[in-house]
């Protein structure tokens, strides 16, 4: 080996390095605009200009083809732009709109993800295991106060803040974030007029994560996808991701 090439440990060692130096950017970023709300970045946007709860959304024509219920792969999500910002409460029920929301997995070295119960909430989901984390992109994610909308960092974004009030984590708590495609079903009310943006990270902290004091989710640890698969007490975007997870990490096992 030329001396000139760092080691393979070294290069996946500077990588980690490089992607926990931009989330905790990303992270400090977003805190210093959620705890300046007088600050001129906010100034400058016009009266009408959406903040919480205001959530992104889309029109219904503007996203792919949609599937009954399925998982599947995405290189981008252009589609996602333009957005549109609206009042939660206004289109929850609303079919023309779709409302993204950022869904990811956390993995352990084992492969194993961790999973919950809810427990509050939503009652259309309240009992439910999922292994799932995330939720409804904010304004302050990805809105006018960022400029120039970027549909993946926004999502990326909207991720990171839930992790973070959901699980007290950030950057040091992960590594290797990726995204991995889209979610849906349409079965459902609540399933109709979301749409899932799924992400993974890698679990890198030794003890395990532990929802927030206060918040509505019971740990209960890792477990294997195939369990998840097969369990169906989880929510049915839980089953259609680990599906599509396991199939790509073992493409030899039979669907």
């Amino acid at each position: 080996m030329n001396e000139s090439t760092p080691a393979p440990a070294a290069d996946a060692q500077q990588e980690d390095a490089e992607w926990q130096d931009l989330q905790n950017a990303q992270m400090l970023s977003m805190q210093d605009v959620w705890d300046n709300p007088d600050d001129e970045v906010w100034n400058n946007l016009p009266s009408d200009a959406p903040v919480s709860p205001h959530i992104l959304t889309i029109p219904r024509p503007q996203a792919p083809a949609l599937p009954e219920a399925a998982c599947w792969p995405v290189s981008h999500l252009g589609f996602m732009d333009p957005p549109q910002w609206r009042e939660r409460a206004l289109v929850e029920a609303d079919d023309s709109l779709l409302q993204p929301v950022a869904y990811g997995v956390l993995f352990n070295d084992a492969g194993h993800v961790w999973c919950y119960q809810r427990a509050g909430g939503d009652t259309r989901v309240d009992g439910r295991l999922s292994c799932g984390v995330g939720g409804h992109v904010d304004a302050q994610d990805g809105g006018p106060a960022w400029g120039l909308f970027d549909p993946e960092a926004t999502l990326r974004r909207a991720w990171l803040r839930e992790l973070a009030e959901e699980l007290q984590a950030d950057a040091l708590h992960l590594s290797d974030m990726r995204l991995h495609g889209l979610v849906y079903e349409g079965q459902s009310a609540i399933g109709r007029v979301h749409l899932g943006v799924v992400f993974s990270a890698r679990w890198v902290s030794a003890a395990p994560p532990q929802p927030r004091a206060g918040e509505t989710l019971r740990s209960m640890g890792f477990m294997p996808l195939a369990h998840v698969v097969a369990d169906e007490r989880f929510e049915l975007w839980s089953r259609l991701v680990a599906a599509h997870l396991l199939a790509a990490l073992h493409p030899d096992l039979p669907a």
